[in-house]
């Protein structure tokens, strides 16, 4: 029987590298930035759908009308990625430490796909030598799923929920300049390919069958 795959999006494109170059969501981080300054080093200004926890880097035309996709927004001021607070210091100064992506996982609030990678036995696959690029669908996501096709990929975590997150890999490392819009890279599953899509807050990734 063929193992079924599991398409899941509002993906975290979890990419470990920074480029010179500016891609669409290094605009968009820097943009944050600039209206974070304020508030000290390395921090971005966030805007916050009301009544949801759901936030987004800021570009002008969002920032300006304090919406995103016609939703209110309220502003908030967080850490950029890779930097964290230091007590009785101003703003983000100090830079977290490069981690494996396993640990990543957590760091970003994939708690969910953190989990199946150690049920899948993914774990060490991921900690271990090597370069992989992993679009780790969000806690939501997991969360969106039809009970019965959840109940399916947890029923067989050594094929179907592993071929199922080998589907959100790829097996080297990819910058955010690569990751631009209409771009497709091969999963770890059979090659299938990964698709970028890109819209004005971030990166959203899904997988389709070639």
């Amino acid at each position: 029987m063929k193992a079924r795959v599991l398409v899941l999006g509002l993906g975290l494109a979890l990419v470990l590298t920074v480029c010179a170059a500016r891609s669409p969501y290094q605009a968009v981080l820097q943009h944050s930035r600039i209206r974070g300054r304020l508030q000290g080093p390395n921090v971005c200004a966030m805007q916050q759908i009301k009544g949801t926890d759901k936030k987004y880097f800021t570009n002008c035309k969002q920032w300006y009308h304090r919406k995103i996709c016609g939703k209110p927004t309220v502003i908030t001021y967080e850490c950029c990625p890779g930097y964290e607070k230091i007590p009785g210091e101003k703003g983000c100064p100090a830079a977290l430490p490069l981690v494996n992506i396993y640990n990543t996982l957590g760091v970003v609030g994939a708690s969910t796909t953190q989990m199946y990678t150690d049920r899948a036995k993914l774990r060490e696959e991921i900690e271990g030598p090597g370069s992989f690029t992993f679009f780790a669908p969000s806690n939501e996501a997991w969360a969106a799923l039809p009970t019965e096709i959840l109940d399916a990929l947890v029923s067989n975590v050594n094929i179907e929920l592993l071929n199922a997150l080998h589907y959100h890999m790829v097996n080297r490392r990819l910058t955010s300049e690569e990751l631009r819009h209409g771009s497709s890279f091969a999963s770890m599953y059979q090659d299938f390919d990964v698709h970028i899509h890109h819209y004005s807050n971030g990166i959203v990734t899904w997988a389709a069958f070639v």
